[in-house]
C-alpha cells in the first residue's frame, strides 16, 4: 500500500501489526542510572524498538508501559490508558533520553522499587484514572526487568521478596543481565525460560531480543508450548517500519510516521528523505511544523483542538489544567495556579469552590482514544 501525503510517499506492507497476537498488558524496566555507561545505554532505544515490532499493539492485544529506574523510578508509560505503536516507539525514545531525568536517576540503579513499581502499574490504575474503570479484567500481566552489575548484598533479599511478590500477583516476569549478577538474578524470572544473562548489552541484546520475544508470544498461545528444553518454540514475525521516500521538486518538512521524536526533511530533487532528531524532551509538531514541547504535541498528548472555535477547555481530566486552543488550534496545555481551577464559562482560573470541572464538549481525544474517554498522556 502507498500514500502520498504532502509530497512524502509512506509506503506500508500488509503486516505492519506484528504476528505477535495476546491479551496482555507488559511492564518494561530499563537501568537509567549513569552507573550503566553510555555506549550500554544508548542501544536500548534501537533495541526496544526492535521487541515491540513483534507485538499487536492494539486496545484488545498489547498495552504497553515502560519505566526508567537508578537511584529512582520515573514512570514514561503505562499499559492505560492504550498508545498505539507509534506513540510506544516514540516514548521508547523519550526513556533513552536519561539526561532528562539525571536528578532522580543518579548514579546507583535500586531494583527493589523497580520491581514495586511494576506491580503497582500492573495491578492500580495510573494518576488521574482512578475515578475510571479502565483496567482491563483477565488481563495477562507481564514484567520485563533489564539489569546492569550484580545487586548490592545489602539490597539482595529486599528484590527477592518483591520478586516473589510480584509473581504471587501472578506476574509473569523476565529478567535480562549485563556485567554479571547477584544471587537474586535467578529469582528474577518466573522459571529458567525467563531468565537472560549477557556479558554486555552491547553485544547481547542483538541476540537475546528475539528469543525473549518469541519466549512471550509462546506463553501467551491457547496452549503453550514452552518447556524447559525447548523455551522459544515459536517464530513470530516482526511488524515492518513504515517506510518514506521525497516525492516533490521542493524543499520540506514531514514528520516521521514512525515516531514522534523524529521528522523528515526533503532537499531540492532529492528523492532521499534526511532523517532528523528532535531535541531533547521535544517532539516534532505537524501543526507548526517544527519540533515542539512534548505536552502540547498531539501526539503525545492526545489531545487536539476543535477546528472551529478559538477558545480554551477544561482538561479532560485535570481540573488544575486547561487546554488553550486560540489563533494556532494547537493543544496547548496550561496550568492554573494552586488551589484554581478552570472555569470554562469564564475563561479564566478561580479558586476551586467557583470553577467548574466538568468534561469539555470542545477538546477532542485524537483518533487513537477509545471511545468513552478524553486521554492525558502527558506524564503517562
Amino acid at each position: 500500500m502507498r500514500l502520498i501525503i504532502f509530497g512524502l510517499l509512506i509506503t506500508t506492507v500488509n503486516y505492519v501489526y506484528g504476528e505477535c497476537n495476546g491479551y496482555a498488558d507488559l511492564v518494561i524496566a530499563v537501568p537509567g542510572g549513569f552507573q550503566v555507561p553510555h555506549h550500554e545505554f544508548t542501544i536500548f532505544e534501537e533495541h526496544l524498538h526492535d521487541l515491540i515490532r513483534y507485538f499487536s499493539i492494539e486496545p484488545d492485544q498489547f498495552n504497553i508501559g515502560l519505566i526508567l529506574y537508578g537511584e529512582s523510578t520515573v514512570t514514561i508509560a503505562t499499559p492505560q490508558p492504550f498508545k498505539n505503536r507509534l506513540q510506544m516507539n516514540t516514548r521508547i525514545t523519550l526513556l533513552t533520553q536519561r539526561d532528562t531525568h539525571f536528578l532522580k536517576l543518579g548514579f546507583r540503579q535500586k531494583l527493589q522499587p523497580a520491581i514495586q513499581e511494576i506491580r503497582h502499574i500492573l495491578t492500580q490504575p495510573p494518576d488521574g484514572y482512578h475515578s475510571m474503570n479502565i483496567k482491563r479484567p483477565n488481563v495477562t500481566k507481564i514484567g520485563i526487568i533489564f539489569t546492569y552489575g550484580p545487586t548490592d548484598a545489602s539490597q539482595v533479599q529486599a528484590v527477592i521478596d518483591s520478586a516473589t511478590k510480584a509473581k504471587e500477583d501472578k506476574i509473569l516476569l523476565y529478567a535480562l543481565t549485563a556485567n554479571g549478577s547477584a544471587e537474586d538474578f535467578p529469582h528474577l524470572g518466573t522459571d529458567y525460560c525467563r531468565l537472560f544473562s549477557m556479558n554486555s548489552f552491547r553485544s547481547g541484546l542483538e541476540h537475546a531480543i528475539p528469543d525473549l520475544a518469541n519466549g512471550i508470544c509462546s506463553s501467551l498461545e491457547k496452549v503453550p508450548r514452552i518447556s524447559p528444553s525447548n523455551c522459544f518454540p515459536g517464530n513470530y514475525r516482526k511488524a515492518r517500519r513504515i517506510g518514506v521516500t521525497c516525492q516533490v521538486a521542493n524543499n520540506m518538512v514531514m514528520p516521521d510516521p514512525n515516531n514522534c521524536a523524529y521528522y523528515y526533511r526533503c532537499e531540492y530533487y532529492d528523492t532521499v528523505p534526511f532523517r532528523f532528531a528532535c531535541p531533547l524532551d521535544t517532539l516534532f509538531d505537524p501543526l507548526s511544523g517544527a519540533c515542539n514541547q512534548k505536552i502540547n504535541v498531539a501526539c503525545y498528548n492526545d489531545l487536539s483542538c476543535p477546528s472551529n472555535v478559538s477558545m480554551s477547555y477544561v482538561h479532560p481530566l485535570d481540573c488544575n489544567k486547561y487546554v488553550n486552543c486560540f489563533d494556532d488550534f494547537i493543544p496547548h496545555v496550561q496550568t492554573c495556579p494552586d488551589r484554581q481551577v478552570f472555569d470554562q464559562d469564564q475563561q479564566m482560573c478561580r479558586l476551586s469552590g467557583f470553577g467548574s470541572c466538568i468534561k469539555p464538549t470542545g477538546v477532542l481525544p485524537t483518533s487513537n482514544s477509545q471511545p468513552g474517554f478524553a486521554h492525558e498522556q502527558n506524564r503517562l
